[in-house]
């Protein structure tokens, strides 16, 4: 076995206050706080953001696996899906984290987020960009990803050209690659942004990594995080229950079914 299993039984709930990158940024705080700190980056569509997600993310801190979570939000601007306006994602966001002291939301686009926390690498390039590095050097990032994305980056496909561009995504995926402009406000650049030393994968019920062999590419799985009452939860299934007018009590928090309410997403047809 090349991880640690890390299981939670419990919910957490965060208490005291939060952190807006953008602030810490205008106060000069952002360098003295994330010195010499473990730095979890987590990115996806959020769409809606779900118990699993939550719990992910908070359980990181409270294990120790990571001291400050930063999350980036998936911009859009990409092939892969179509997902509810950024603005409401967002404002979602910072209503489930708006007290955590050590989960950092930010509105700024990931080319922005890049350069606040990292400088040119010019001994190093990826796919013909430089690639980039923590301006301070003594914080890591780890990488925090769900089983489903471990799964689809990890395992090769049988269909040629979806293996083409599995590669392709393996090749910046997590890396810290400069980001260029046509992908400055772009899903693409999120998962440019930061250079990750390893992962800490959430396991999805259902999903085997067993097949992965420890590692998602070049870059090995430290651990894998698993929430028994939150293994399920997942965005489709939120929104496939919430159009069908079935509950979703269990699978989002009460202050983001508050804000799909009032702004009408993914209703009853």
């Amino acid at each position: 076995m090349f991880w640690r299993m890390i299981v939670f039984f419990i919910s957490i709930t965060s208490t005291s206050y939060g952190l807006l990158l953008e602030t810490m940024i205008d106060l000069g705080e952002l360098d003295e706080t994330l010195k010499g700190k473990k730095l979890g980056y987590y990115t996806g569509s959020f769409d809606p953001i779900h118990i699993g997600h939550q719990n992910f993310c908070e359980g990181v801190i409270k294990a120790g696996l990571c001291d400050y979570v930063i999350i980036v939000p998936a911009w859009g601007k990409d092939p892969y899906k179509k997902r509810a306006d950024l603005a409401i994602r967002l404002e979602m966001l910072e209503s489930l984290f708006s007290l955590h002291p050590n989960i950092i939301v930010t509105h700024l686009s990931p080319k922005k987020v890049q350069e606040a926390l990292t400088k040119i690498h010019l001994e190093k390039s990826i796919r013909g960009y430089p690639s980039v590095r923590m301006k301070d050097e003594t914080i890591e990032v780890i990488a925090l990803i769900g089983s489903d994305t471990a799964l689809s980056l990890g395992l090769p496909s049988n269909d040629n050209e979806e293996e083409i561009n599995r590669k392709k995504r393996m090749e910046i995926f997590m890396q810290g690659v400069a980001i260029p402009e046509k992908y400055a406000e772009s899903t693409i650049g999120a998962i440019m942004l930061l250079p990750s030393s390893h992962f800490i994968v959430n396991l999805r019920e259902g999903d085997d990594l067993s097949l992965l062999n420890g590692q998602v590419g070049e870059k090995l799985i430290s651990t894998v995080y698993e929430t028994s009452q939150t293994a399920h939860a997942s965005s489709t299934l939120v929104k496939k229950l919430l159009k069908n007018g079935d509950s979703v009590s269990d699978l989002i928090d009460p202050k983001v079914f508050a804000i799909i309410q009032k702004h009408g997403l993914y209703q009853k047809n």
